[in-house]
């Protein structure tokens, strides 16, 4: 491989961004509206959660493939590598059920090895491969050149001196730092006044992970019930082929 200089200017971007939240909110709704961008199609669905039946009926065209551990996550990735055309947008839904599948398929592993280990105490040893994982799974599929979602739970935390509560994605241990620390966006997601659905994009004393290295973003933004939440941020940030492909979309 050769190393390449590019101009700042010059250099294509793409969404690579995590959104995270309550469960129920719509966060698997609102990455899936995607589809609704001419240059975000096509999308594919990383359907880690099992919760691909809420977005059927609004979707139909977004292709989805059922994932239970590692081994699979592997086998998408490596397909994405071989027919980088076959999906413009990958949404992994979610980090924090994938985090989860993967223990338990360590876990087994360990327990075929040592009959005598309880296969829901893991070690460090095992919490750290785990870990481990989840980092590869996030920064390869970051590292590819299409638009890259990913979806989280939120866990709240509290500190023992202050007793203050901080909001995170919910992942392990350095994982709910690490993560966001990856991406270029990290939307909080959750219900203000009259059941409208917003996204946060800065941090707070309250929500430490939010996040817009575009610096282009509202610091909360509603989310439409019509199915334009991602084309109402990809029309602000302008990323990837947007500009070029939503002119031939309007001649």
């Amino acid at each position: 491989m050769t190393v390449e200089y590019i101009p700042l200017s010059k250099k294509k971007r793409y969404f690579k961004g995590l959104i995270y939240g309550d469960p129920g909110l719509g966060k698997t709704k609102l990455a899936v509206s995607a589809d609704n961008v001419e240059s975000m199609r096509p999308v594919l669905l990383v359907n880690v959660e099992a919760g691909d039946m809420s977005v059927e009926e609004e979707y139909p065209d977004v292709m989805s493939v059922d994932v239970r551990n590692f081994k699979d996550m592997n086998e998408v990735y490596n397909n994405l590598v071989r027919d980088p055309s076959s999906a413009k947008t990958v949404i992994i839904d979610s980090l924090t059920e994938l985090q989860k599948l993967g223990m338990y398929q360590i876990m087994e592993d360990v327990v075929k090895k040592h009959p005598d280990r309880d296969p829901d105490v893991p070690s460090m040893r095992e919490w750290g491969k785990c870990g481990e994982s989840i980092r590869k799974v996030v920064r390869a599929f970051r590292d590819l050149p299409i638009n890259v979602i990913y979806t989280c739970l939120m866990v709240s935390k509290q500190d023992e001196l202050s007793g203050a509560v901080t909001c995170h994605p919910s992942l392990p241990g350095k994982l709910a730092a690490e993560v966001p620390a990856f991406l270029d966006f990290v939307f909080y997601m959750y219900v203000h006044d009259k059941n409208e659905r917003y996204i946060l994009t800065q941090p707070t004393v309250k929500h430490v992970g939010p996040k817009d290295r575009s610096g282009k973003l509202a610091t909360a933004i509603p989310i439409p019930d019509d199915g334009n939440g991602f084309k109402t941020i990809m029309e602000t940030i302008q990323l990837g082929d947007w500009i070029e492909q939503e002119k031939e979309t309007k001649k």
